[in-house]
């Protein structure tokens, strides 16, 4: 939890080694776990997503879907950005988008 804690005093701007060891002891750590896929895929899906949108994408059921992104939202990773009925749409929050999409451009080519 500290790591996540320090990612608030990295320079998000630029391709750094501190930025880069952080988010690379995370993914390895973590690279099967479910939330990781789930923070990748809001991350560079570039808008809110419900549910099904996410269980489609990461190829898990609707039911994992909502246990895991009741727990990355108590952790302060996603939010909820569109509520109304039973319809929910989820984005990752800013600052968590802007650390992973700085790793992946540094370290992905596409």
């Amino acid at each position: 939890m500290n790591e996540l804690m320090r990612m608030k005093d990295i320079d998000f701007k630029q391709c750094n080694e501190s930025s880069e060891d952080l988010l690379s002891k995370i993914l390895r750590i973590y690279e099967n776990d479910i939330k990781i896929k789930i923070l990748l895929y809001l991350a560079t899906n570039g808008e809110p997503a419900s549910i099904r949108k996410i269980a489609r994408n990461v190829k898990i059921s609707h039911k994992n879907v909502i246990k895991h992104i009741n727990v990355l939202e108590e952790a302060g990773l996603v939010e909820i950005m569109y509520s109304q009925s039973n319809l929910k749409l989820y984005t990752i929050k800013n600052n968590i988008r802007i650390y992973i999409t700085t790793y992946l451009e540094c370290n992905i080519k596409l």
